[in-house]
């Protein structure tokens, strides 16, 4: 990573590895974060701008320990970084509900969480790693690490925290005019923490998944559709059956808000279905009729009228 002035900056605009934090500087290879592309700096300011002053002494951060604090851990730790991503254990089952999105067309999923963590908990666990140092002591400079970021006197950046997390000031919020904004709420001001894209990568590549329900257990769920003259996935023929095989089709045929519904992928009203032949749980077959053209989608209304949707079909 090298620090540049302000000029310096200038000739790097447009590139994604230059960061406008105070100071500047810019990703070199080799640096976590270097996004690799040919991006060739502008020449440099024929009239160099003085370097900035400060308004004020800067003030460093608060020590929160020894000076050797870290590298005693470091040195009687088991691994050679207690903080390389490639320590973070991979047993995690990462359970999961399936749900209807807003719209209705699709799913989405959320966490099915264990039982919560408690502050005690994680403290004692730290301190099992770091047996030489008390969970108080352990709980008070994780804590100290956030008061820091918290207390910076401008919205800062931490790119790499422990080699885990990337920290940073966000805001948002709405306004009806550019000069609506007044105060810290208005901004949605907010510290947002995420995961590194590498920690991130390795972590999912190791957790296994477990799906283990359904909000609104009876959601009609089309894997797919089946053209019954040709035998293609998400295709159909006018006048020949379409088999849809997934899970909770099961309706009566007797009630008109209920079966399988056709509308144009592109936009259109949603027209029933009247022919079937068999229909089960687990897989309908139905006519699609004269007069149907171009990419389409279904829609199944079953027995508890929960709507589920295909993906879209073409001819």
């Amino acid at each position: 990573m090298r620090i540049l002035t302000r000029d310096e900056a200038e000739q790097w605009e447009g590139s994604p590895n230059l960061y406008l934090d105070d100071p500047p500087y810019l990703f070199e290879p080799g640096d976590l974060g270097y996004v690799p592309g040919d991006f060739t700096p502008r020449p440099p300011n024929p009239h160099p701008r003085p370097p900035l002053v400060r308004p004020e002494p800067y003030q460093p951060p608060r020590p929160i320990g020894p000076p050797t604090f870290f590298a005693q851990l470091t040195k009687t730790h088991p691994f050679s970084n207690p903080y390389t991503p490639m320590n973070i254990p991979g047993q995690m089952e990462f359970t999961f509900v399936v749900k209807l999105t807003a719209n209705g067309e699709k799913f989405t999923t959320r966490p099915d969480f264990g039982p919560n963590w408690t502050q005690a908990e994680l403290d004692q666990l730290v301190h099992g790693a770091f047996p030489e140092v008390t969970a108080e002591k352990c709980a008070a400079i994780g804590q100290r690490y956030f008061l820091e970021l918290l207390g910076a006197t401008t919205p800062r950046r931490c790119l790499s925290l422990f080699e885990l997390l990337s920290v940073r000031p966000s805001s948002g919020g709405t306004a009806t005019t550019p000069d609506g904004f007044h105060n810290a709420e208005d901004l949605r001001a907010d510290l947002s923490l995420g995961l590194l894209p590498d920690v991130l990568h390795g972590w999912r590549s190791q957790i296994r998944i477990r799906k283990v329900g359904q909000e609104g257990a009876a959601i009609p769920v089309v894997d797919t559709v089946i053209d019954e003259a040709t035998g293609a996935q998400n295709h159909y023929t006018a006048l020949q059956n379409v088999r849809l095989v997934g899970e909770h089709l099961d309706f009566d045929r007797t009630i008109p808000a209920q079966g399988v519904f056709i509308a144009p992928a592109a936009g259109g009203p949603w027209v029933r279905l009247t022919t079937y032949g068999p229909a089960t749980e687990m897989q309908i077959y139905v006519l699609i009729p004269a007069g149907i053209a171009g990419p389409q989608k279904l829609r199944v209304v079953n027995l508890r009228e929960r709507e589920g949707f295909s993906d879209v079909i073409t001819p």
